[in-house]
């Protein structure tokens, strides 16, 4: 009977130990990824018209990739900015026009603290379309510069004189000291013709 009251004690004093093994191999695990994966050369300036990307991180780490990649990215672009708390990876996953981009931060460790897709309306439908602009400065300032044009057809599918509206704005992307993604958005015009 003792010895039935000793096997969960021993089995929860076991457990701490491996679950700091698991946090330290999983640590180790995304060091190697990060190696693998090429510094992104800044300024970065890409709009979602550029189906293509610089292949940045040809040599990068398969399955580590598979275990620290964005969900439903497709392959890695490269190291976007690191610093003593966070690194920002950009992921590539397939989208209408081409390749798209999406930004992940994760602390030293190679836990995910935020992510974000930088193009939020690009695309266009009937009576819509929309391009965005990525910008990365060498100061790490993200930005996102969008022109959005609507207007209304009438039954032939022919523009209605005087429908179309122009939407020109910026939104300004900033990592906290959390490593959570926080935004601005400035319309800078809007107007009718």
């Amino acid at each position: 009977m003792n010895r039935l009251l000793l096997i969960p004690i021993v089995l929860c004093l076991n457990y701490l130990p491996v679950s700091k093994l698991f946090a330290q191999a999983n640590s180790i695990r995304f060091n190697q990824y990060i190696k693998s994966l090429r510094q992104i050369t800044l300024p970065l300036s890409h709009s979602a018209k550029e189906p293509k990307w610089p292949y940045t991180s040809p040599y990068y780490d398969k399955k580590g990739f598979e275990k620290f990649k964005y969900p439903g990215t497709v392959r890695p672009l490269g190291i976007l900015f690191h610093d003593s708390k966070h690194i920002v990876l950009v992921d590539l996953s397939i989208g209408d026009e081409g390749l798209v981009p999406f930004l992940v931060c994760y602390n030293n460790q190679g836990k995910r603290t935020d992510s974000m897709s930088p193009y939020q309306i690009s695309g266009g439908d009937q009576g819509y379309e929309a391009v965005e602009r990525l910008i990365v400065s060498k100061k790490r300032a993200i930005s996102v510069a969008d022109t959005t044009r609507t207007w209304k057809d009438d039954n032939n599918g022919n523009t209605i004189s005087h429908s179309t509206k122009t939407t020109i704005g910026i939104t300004y992307y900033h990592l906290s000291a959390q490593g959570k993604f926080t935004h601005k958005r400035i319309q800078l015009s809007n107007y009718n013709r």
